[in-house]
């Protein structure tokens, strides 16, 4: 199988649950939705070459053209890993990678051939798509939209919306999860207490982690640490692992 990666790289994983790992990361062109803090623009569009890292950290990089076999990056991520131990993971990221289903699983297989685990990535919302390759996923990194951060039309149907990452966690659950909100100054309050209550509902011992949206391009004010600390309590009260972990990459300076 082909698909549009923008980057294959080893970094350290700097978001969620997982922060500190060290992971060979795929990342695939191409996103269904619009978030206002996206930190990974580029990644939008299904166009330009797929850069391979060419040593870690050293920010020197090869490229070839798109679309890539799922063959081809596995080559890449054995060479990159040099044997199970010195990475945790491949860490299958976007964009969106489940627009790309049949990719990821024969990705996700091979990876598990060079005994290494797969962490995946998503949005959230491609709930048929996460059923098709779940059996390949070995650790789900599920974001949880919140309404307010999404670039969306008039029509917009918050309570869909939110019903489709549940309905997607459902799923999920086969296998290791977390549940991600990315926080930012104009997130509200309801819109995180609806998320913990429809986590709980499944589960309360899912873990879901406030990440603080990280102030870059625009100007953009950060959340202050009263906003968090309340939002953590209001989810606190449905949910017994709620944590605030911010983007630690970005302190670290690497990608």
């Amino acid at each position: 199988m082909k698909a549009p990666v923008a980057e294959v790289f080893s970094s350290v994983q700097g978001e969620g649950l997982y922060v500190g790992v060290r992971q060979v990361f795929v990342r695939t062109y191409g996103c269904d939705l619009s978030c206002t803090y996206c930190d990974t623009p580029a990644s939008r569009a299904q166009t330009g070459p797929c850069r391979i890292e060419q040593a870690p950290g050293a920010d020197t990089w090869a490229e070839v053209a798109n679309p890539v076999e799922a063959e081809f990056v596995l080559r890449t991520i054995s060479t990159m890993a040099d044997g199970p131990g010195r990475h945790h993971s491949v860490s299958i990221t976007g964009g969106e990678p489940l627009l790309h289903p049949e990719f990821v699983a024969e990705l996700a297989a091979g990876a598990h051939g060079l005994g290494l685990r797969v962490y995946l990535e998503t949005n959230g919302q491609r709930v048929e798509e996460l059923a098709s390759v779940i059996g390949h996923i070995d650790i789900v990194a599920m974001d949880a939209k919140l309404p307010s951060s999404q670039v969306h039309d008039p029509g917009f149907d918050a309570e869909a919306f939110l019903r489709r990452s549940m309905d997607f966690l459902r799923i999920a659950r086969r296998k290791s999860v977390f549940v991600k909100v990315i926080c930012a100054a104009d997130a509200r309050e309801a819109e995180i207490e609806d998320v913990a209550r429809g986590i709980a509902e499944q589960s309360p011992d899912v873990p879901l982690v406030l990440q603080p949206a990280t102030p870059r391009y625009r100007g953009e004010d950060a959340v202050g640490a009263a906003e968090l600390l309340r939002w953590q309590d209001v989810a606190a009260r449905h949910l017994r692992d709620v944590r605030v972990i911010p983007q630690c990459h970005r302190m670290m300076g690497v990608r």
